[in-house]
């Protein structure tokens, strides 16, 4: 059971990771912004979060409006991309936020290699694992801690293990 959520979570993340380089291709030529606005009532405001691609970045916006609900569920807006110039450096991050106010917003920008790496990692843990696994057994050692078991092929002196896939 805990190796299939591993996998699945890997495979999840492998995806993701794909969909966040194909936003960060795409950003240099169209802007993206995919996001979902909730209802409000006339006491209640609105809650807009966005994630918005443009130009080599990836930024999250969240905030508080209280204006009409016409427009509200899911949404995916395009155009083309951004001419402004950036006032970030090239690999800054830019953090920004304003709760005392009304509306109240909160906004994180962040060059797309980061989610992308952060993303790479659960499948190169997973794939460095599996490829240290096939390597002990093709070498003859313990599948579990390692060990040399040319002396002890059945059992693994060491831990304990069974070592009925070794070489």
């Amino acid at each position: 059971m805990t190796r299939r959520v591993v996998n699945i979570l890997t495979v999840l993340s492998a995806l993701l990771c794909l969909a966040v380089v194909a936003l960060w291709v795409r950003s240099y030529w169209r802007s993206d912004a995919f996001g979902f606005q909730q209802r409000c009532s006339e006491q209640d405001p609105r809650g807009d979060y966005w994630l918005y691609s443009t130009r080599g970045r990836l930024t999250l916006y969240t905030a508080l409006i209280g204006l009409s609900d016409k427009d509200t569920g899911p949404f995916w807006n395009t155009g083309p991309a951004s001419n402004r110039r950036r006032t970030e450096g090239r690999g800054s991050y830019v953090l920004v936020w304003d709760l005392d106010h009304y509306p109240s917003f909160a906004t994180v920008s962040t060059p797309h290699w980061v989610p992308v790496a952060a993303l790479l990692a659960a499948p190169a843990v997973v794939a460095w694992g599996r490829f240290r696994r096939r390597r002990r057994q093709f070498q003859g050692h313990c599948l579990n801690c390692g060990y040399d078991l040319r002396a002890t092929p059945d059992q693994c002196p060491e831990c304990g293990h069974r070592a009925s896939a070794a070489r």
